[in-house]
């Protein structure tokens, strides 16, 4: 029972933090502030909310294997949401913080380059909220009302 309260805890935790950064902080940080400002508070908002995702994540997998063989449905999603944060986080943060305050004229290759990693992680941020939400929503142990 314990275990089944800790998943749950980490599950509320993980998809809480990602839809209030993703879909409640971000669009209030950008309309606040000048776009400089905004584009550095986002990227080190998003490197914080990517490492919560990972903790929960791995607490979410060890738990789940302990409780159970590996070889269930939500632990191999429960990897993949992880492979997906660290790939954002080793990949199109870095890539994105590189290019965030150099000249990007419209239409130059550094501008194409930069569109590009910014769609793909937006993208792979919007893929893990939505694991996450299977996640929760198909929790056995969730108490319905």
């Amino acid at each position: 029972m314990l275990m089944n309260g800790f998943n749950n805890i980490l599950l509320a935790a993980w998809f809480g933090i990602f839809v209030c950064a993703g879909y409640v902080m971000e669009p209030v940080l950008v309309s606040g502030v000048d776009r400089i400002t905004a584009n550095q508070l986002a990227s080190t908002m998003f490197d914080v909310v990517t490492w919560i995702g990972i903790v929960c994540a791995f607490g979410v997998l060890i738990n789940n294997v302990i409780k159970q063989s590996f070889k269930h449905w939500r632990n191999y999603l429960t990897l993949g949401l992880l492979l997906l944060m660290l790939f954002n986080l080793l990949w199109f943060l870095p890539e994105i913080s590189a290019l965030m305050n150099v000249e990007k004229p419209e239409g130059s290759e550094l501008r194409v380059h930069y569109d590009l990693m910014h769609t793909l992680s937006i993208s792979d941020y919007m893929l893990t909220v939505l694991g996450v939400a299977v996640l929760v929503f198909t929790n056995p142990n969730r108490q319905r009302t």
